[in-house]
């Protein structure tokens, strides 16, 4: 019996010792960690691809961050973005997040993250949003991402200009349009058909 509460105290402690969020910035090829450029508190651009080559940016490190036990990837970035702080970085560049196998007594997926951090030497002027990036303003804010492209049905389905379309043709055709405020707009453009 006592050995029995031993044991399962036991794994209860190394289950938990692992379960927090954790980032670390690594010198390039991960050796030792890498010295930061001074803290900042202002956004951080998340950017899964590469800057433009216009771009001017100072090189800082790896920056890695993980969950200790299963979850989500939102408090892993969060996380990251905290630590990218924390050395003065701006840009994280070519981030990737995926889930890791970990061994902890028992096997259990955990969210992992991973960016190259920069510091950008006019942050102002870099549209993260635009170059298909999330934008994180303060602590605990929600990233600003870009929305949604309005869904338009192709030229191609388009009728020949020598067929004429009627009334419910033309209203059916506007009801396909997923954007509600594109819709709502084009169903003006059926009042002129006969």
């Amino acid at each position: 019996m006592a050995v029995t509460r031993f044991a399962v105290a036991t794994l209860a402690l190394v289950l938990v010792t692992g379960c927090g969020l954790k980032a670390r910035t690594f010198n390039e090829g991960g050796r030792g960690y890498a010295i930061g450029l001074g803290k900042h508190s202002g956004p951080v651009c998340l950017l899964p691809g590469k800057t433009p080559e216009s771009v001017k940016k100072t090189y800082i490190g790896v920056l890695k961050g993980r969950k200790g036990s299963p979850g989500s990837f939102e408090p892993v970035r969060q996380t990251m973005v905290e630590e990218a702080r924390a050395i003065g970085a701006d840009l994280l560049e070519d981030t990737t997040m995926r889930q890791d196998l970990a061994f902890r007594g028992i096997f259990f997926i955990r969210p992992i993250g991973e960016g190259i951090a920069y510091q950008l030497e006019n942050p102002e002027d870099f549209d993260c949003v635009a170059n298909g990036g999330l934008l994180y303003q303060g602590i605990g804010t929600p990233p600003k991402r870009l929305a949604p492209a309005a869904t338009v049905q192709p030229a191609s389905t388009a009728p020949p200009p020598s067929q004429a379309l009627s009334y419910d043709q033309c209203m059916a055709r506007v009801l396909r349009v997923q954007d509600e405020r594109l819709r709502l707009e084009s169903m003006s453009l059926c009042d002129g058909v006969k």
